[in-house]
C-alpha cells in the first residue's frame, strides 16, 4: 500500500512537471510567433525616415525628387543632412560627386551611378578676364596659368596679362576635384583666394568681384527656371578637344539646353565631367531606400536635365535597376 502511494505520488509529480513544461513551451512558441508576426506585418501608417548626405550641388534636384516622392508616399520622410548631426558614413544614402579614391571608399557600402555633371570655368561678366577670353576661349596652357600652381609647364608660355582674382574651395569637394583631375592636377594644386563654404559661395564671390574667376557645376551657373546664365556671370569656353583652337561648337554655353546638348555629345578629354553616385549600406539599407532609388531610376531621371545634370546611357540605367532588384533586406 505504501509502495502504491509512493508510485501515485511520483506519477502526479511527473505529470505536474510535464504539464508545466508543456505550458512554458506553448508560451514561448506563442511569444515567438507574435514577434515574427509583428515583424512581418508592418504598420502601414508607421513613418520611415531616410537620411541623405553628400554633394550639396545636387540639392535642388534632390529637393524636387523628395517632394514628389513624399507626396506619393506620405509615410516616408527625408532628411537632407548638411549640419553634421548624423555621422556621414551612417547616412542611408550618400551622394558622391566624384569617383571615390581607395581611401574614400566605405567597404560596407555599395556605389551606384545615377547621373553625370560638368564643371566649367566662369568669370564675372564685367571682368578683364571675361573681355579677353569670354569670346575666344581658353587654351589648355592658358587655363593652367589661370587656375593652377604649375611653374614647370609655364617656361615657354606667355604670361596672362590681365588682372584677375581666382576663387577656390578650402574643403575637399567634388567640383574642384573633378575640375583639377581633368587637367592632370589635384585639388591642392588650385591657387587663388580660398573660400570656406560650398560651390554656391564660389559663384557668389565671382558675381560680386569685378575681377573674379572660378569654376562651378552647370546646376549653379544657370538659372534653372529660365535656363539662362545667372546675372553677373559668363562661362569661359575651353579647348575641349585639345587641338590648340576653340571652335564655335566649343562655345556652346549660351543657355543650359545648348550646354547640355554639347557636353552630352562630346567625348573630349578637356571637359571636366564626372559620374554622380548613390552609396547605400550593403546590409540593412532598408526596403524604403531601395524603393526610392528604384523610383529615381524609373521616374526621377526625367528631371535631370532640367536641373543641370547629364543622363546616363539607357543600358547603365537598366543595369542599375537590375542591381537594386537583387538586394534583399
Amino acid at each position: 500500500m505504501s509502495n502504491l502511494r509512493s508510485t501515485n505520488s511520483t506519477t502526479k509529480s511527473v505529470t505536474s512537471k510535464q504539464g508545466l513544461w508543456n505550458f512554458l513551451s506553448l508560451f514561448l512558441i506563442l511569444g515567438c510567433c507574435n514577434k515574427i508576426s509583428a515583424q512581418l506585418t508592418q504598420d502601414p501608417n508607421k513613418e520611415t525616415k531616410i537620411v541623405i548626405s553628400g554633394a550639396r550641388f545636387t540639392g535642388d534636384l534632390l529637393k524636387h525628387w523628395i517632394s514628389a516622392y513624399e507626396s506619393a508616399n506620405p509615410t516616408v520622410k527625408f532628411v537632407l543632412e548638411d549640419k553634421g548631426t548624423v555621422e556621414f558614413s551612417e547616412a542611408d544614402i550618400i551622394i558622391h560627386g566624384h569617383q571615390p579614391t581607395k581611401s574614400e571608399i566605405y567597404e560596407n557600402r555599395s556605389y551606384i551611378s545615377f547621373a553625370r555633371f560638368a564643371v566649367l570655368p566662369i568669370a564675372n561678366v564685367k571682368s578683364p578676364f571675361a573681355k579677353a577670353y569670354g569670346e575666344k576661349g581658353l587654351k589648355k596652357s592658358e587655363l593652367k596659368q589661370a587656375f593652377f600652381f604649375n611653374p614647370l609647364d609655364r617656361i615657354d608660355e606667355k604670361p596672362l596679362k590681365m588682372e584677375f582674382n581666382v576663387y577656390s574651395r578650402i574643403q575637399q569637394a567634388s567640383s574642384p576635384i573633378v575640375f583639377a583631375k581633368t587637367f592632370g592636377y589635384e585639388q591642392n594644386d588650385l591657387h587663388g583666394r580660398l573660400i570656406s563654404g560650398t560651390d554656391h559661395h564660389l559663384v557668389q564671390a565671382v558675381s560680386r568681384d569685378s575681377l573674379g574667376i572660378s569654376y562651378a557645376p552647370l546646376a549653379l551657373i544657370y538659372d534653372l527656371g529660365s535656363g539662362i546664365i545667372k546675372d553677373g556671370l559668363i562661362v569661359i569656353p575651353i579647348d575641349a578637344d585639345d587641338n590648340g583652337k576653340i571652335s564655335n561648337d566649343e562655345k556652346s554655353y549660351s543657355d543650359l539646353t545648348t550646354a547640355l546638348s554639347f557636353i552630352t555629345k562630346s567625348k573630349f578629354k578637356n571637359l571636366p565631367v564626372s559620374d554622380i553616385q548613390f552609396s547605400i549600406k550593403k546590409q540593412g539599407a532598408g526596403q524604403e531606400v531601395n524603393r526610392f532609388l528604384t523610383w529615381v531610376f524609373s521616374k526621377g531621371i526625367v528631371d535631370l536635365e532640367n536641373f543641370g545634370f547629364l543622363k546616363l546611357e539607357e543600358k547603365t540605367i537598366e543595369q542599375n535597376l537590375t542591381t537594386l532588384a537583387k538586394y534583399t533586406y
